[in-house]
């Protein structure tokens, strides 16, 4: 039975894989949700389906891919989950409902005090404490927009003190995490507002926003700001009601609304309401052209102009000037009628009707939208990071039975097989939709070191059979997998790339060769902490497991040097291709070529016998702290031409990580008649322990 179990536990963990990602569409009875998501847009630079343009608003309000209905745990009002999808449906067709759904997460106590929220979990009104409402925060929105100003002004104010100090002290972030969450909260609205005005009107909010921040230092946006402000207290603009009856008449009405306002800028008669009403429909459209909103409207050749893309507001401010309405404009119009009246089959033959009028123009980019759908659905790397902690708990059980459990260190190969197998699906699928090589930022980069080490330790499993290859691999797979969860909750992981580094051929060499330094860096530190813990805390650590442990550090080591080296120089041509030097003392340069001398340094302390096991051990750890500081901390610096990465909110979760290994180096330090491996008897000490 043993024989068979490894590969019936790797069976039913693929089934259960399977079972929760959904990876085969489900049928639906009511709305059609998916074919609504596979609605192409154009967002962050890039075409996608609408569920990822969901899901991702919904990671930057939450931290999740999901909504919920309320915080109630019980009565008529109990949460149930709601889909991305139908979210997005929600705000963007019944805005007024989305307003209550508790999709704000707020954690700051100074922050939900000032706003008058719930601060701890409240059983009367059913708050969790943690999630609020558009709604909720509104009444006091005018007071965060002050907050803000005054953090902005403090900013400033303590900017020119040091610039006006003969020798100005380096420059810090000042800012408090009430700041940052008032800067946070700020966003998440701009998220909402942009999303709220993607098809119709919802610009009450938005014209206070305008009119209550910092105004545009370019003198053209300033004097563009002031004259719509002016139209806008002309005309008091309205949030729609009745989004297809009001597109309707001002389509109806563009023609004489136009001849009206020819009229007046001529001084010829001209119809006082028919002028009234174009000017404030257009006010209501110009409203709607929020900042890094998405673009819903496609173009009408794509021939000639594939990226042409519009939102609603543009398209009919165009169609206000004689230009034929696009179609789009009105099968957006039929979903939100047919939405806001409940009506599910009117809305599933809109959606249908509008996927059908795409397909002959725009057939790639559906398919694609339906395959990052499918990829969504699948989730691969949520499915891998939990078979990572499979891998772990069988490997560890199997150091408690060396012996009899040989079949617990089968399973724990199988299994981080199966995970290599997702984790490496999840890579390929993500570079044919982006059509990028495996690391094009942060969030790429966590998962393709996360790949790196599961193959690392798979191929030391093969030499070494002692499970610490694919423990290794657990941990490092599951560590990155985590922490590019959390980076996804920046934004678009697919973004579009910035023009320095839009180039495959050195995201193929210099990218993935360094990132495969760093990965084997870690791969080496992490060997090291085992050696550590279990020459310390344990009586495990004998003679031949301590000298199969010191061999994979090094070997590891010497796979780093290389990578790292080569990886180092490659970046070094593509800087001089791309800013006209090989080498600028940048600080994700510098960051770099440390790595390099930190590997080089280990090598030739033991070769030249400055360590042996232990202080290998120890060398290898702090290649951990340079490989973080190098691979994040530069990025916190907020300077030099490298720094892509979000600056502080990691900056706390950096130095923890940072101050964890320093323990782990002092705890290696200890004497070793303080190692449990070393204080019995048996076991005799290595040559040179006193200097190791």
């Amino acid at each position: 039975m043993k024989k068979w179990l490894p590969w019936i536990i790797v069976a039913a963990a693929l089934a259960v894989c399977i079972a929760f990602s959904s990876a085969l569409p489900v049928k639906e009875t009511g709305f059609a949700w998916q074919a609504f998501g596979r609605i192409p847009v154009l967002a962050n630079g890039r075409k996608q389906p609408l569920e990822s343009l969901a899901r991702n608003a919904l990671l930057q309000l939450t931290g999740k891919v999901s909504a919920i209905s309320s915080t109630a745990t019980k009565g008529p009002d109990k949460q149930r989950i709601i889909p991305a999808t139908e979210w997005l449906a929600e705000v963007m067709f019944q805005p007024e409902i989305a307003e209550t759904r508790p999709v704000f997460l707020i954690d700051n106590p100074d922050l939900k005090q000032m706003l008058g929220l719930p601060v701890e979990p409240d059983a009367v009104t059913q708050a969790d404490g943690r999630h609020f409402s558009y709604q909720q925060i509104q009444p006091k929105i005018e007071d965060l927009e002050e907050q803000a100003k005054q953090i902005k002004a403090r900013e400033d104010k303590a900017k020119l003190s040091r610039e006006q100090e003969a020798n100005p002290p380096e420059e810090k972030n000042t800012e408090t995490p009430y700041d940052q969450a008032v800067g946070r909260l700020l966003k998440q609205m701009g998220i909402f507002w942009s999303m709220e005005n993607i098809v119709q009107p919802r610009i009450t909010d938005v014209i206070r926003a305008l009119k209550a921040a910092p105004p545009p230092q370019d003198p053209e946006e300033l004097a563009r700001l002031q004259e719509f402000l002016k139209q806008v207290e002309q005309t008091k603009p309205q949030d729609a009601v009745d989004w297809k009856r009001e597109m309707n008449e001002y389509l109806d009405n563009t023609e004489a609304g136009r001849k009206a306002f020819l009229s007046y800028r001529d001084g010829k008669p001209y119809s006082e309401k028919a002028l009234t009403s174009f000017r404030r429909d257009v006010v209501r459209l110009e409203a709607m052209r929020t900042k890094g909103q998405a673009l819903i409207i496609p173009p009408a050749d794509p021939s000639k102009n594939p990226d042409g893309w519009r939102g609603t507001g543009e398209a009919l401010m165009e169609a206000g000037a004689g230009v034929t309405p696009h179609p789009a404009l009105h099968a957006y119009a039929e979903m939100d009628d047919a939405f806001r009246g409940g009506h599910t089959a009117e809305f599933n033959q809109a959606v249908k009707d509008y996927l059908t009028q795409l397909e002959p123009q725009f057939g790639g980019i559906l398919a694609k939208c339906e395959h990052e759908q499918f990829f969504n659905r699948l989730d691969p790397f949520s499915n891998a990071e939990i078979i990572y902690v499979a891998v772990g708990l069988f490997g560890i059980c199997f150091w408690f039975a060396p012996v009899t459990g040989e079949w617990l260190r089968r399973t724990a190969v199988g299994l981080c097989l199966l995970a290599l197998v997702i984790h490496t699906g999840g890579l390929i699928f993500r570079m044919v939709l982006e059509g990028r090589p495996p690391v094009t930022n942060l969030y790429s980069a966590a998962v393709f070191i996360g790949w790196a080490a599961c193959v690392l330790g798979l191929v030391l499993e093969t030499v070494w059979r002692n499970s610490i290859g694919v423990i290794v691999s657990s941990i490092i797979g599951f560590s990155t997998l985590l922490i590019a969860y959390h980076l996804a909750v920046g934004g678009d992981t697919m973004e579009m790339m910035r023009a320095v580094l839009d180039t495959n051929f050195w995201l193929s060499t210099h990218v993935v060769i360094v990132t495969l330094g760093y990965a084997s860096t870690y791969f080496a530190g992490f060997l090291a902490i085992i050696y550590v813990v279990r020459g310390v805390f344990t009586k495990s650590l004998d003679v031949p497991l301590r000298q199969a442990l010191t061999k994979m550090i090094y070997a590891i080591i010497c796979f780093a040097t290389l990578f790292s080296f080569v990886g180092t120089v490659l970046g070094g041509i593509w800087a001089d291709q791309s800013w006209g030097r090989f080498w600028g003392w940048d600080p994700k340069e510098n960051g770099a070529l440390i790595i390099v001398i930190w590997n080089v340094l280990i090598l030739h302390a033991r070769m030249g016998g400055l360590v042996r096991e232990r202080g290998l051990a120890n060398l290898a750890i702090f290649g951990n702290v340079v490989t973080t500081w190098s691979f994040f901390g530069t990025n916190m610096l907020g300077v030099g031409l490298h720094s892509y990465g979000r600056t502080d909110e990691e900056l706390v979760n950096l130095l923890a990580f940072i101050a964890s290994q320093l323990v782990l180096i002092l705890i290696g330090a200890l004497p070793l008649s303080l190692w449990r491996s070393f204080s019995t008897p048996s076991v005799k000490l290595p040559a040179g322990a006193r200097t190791a």
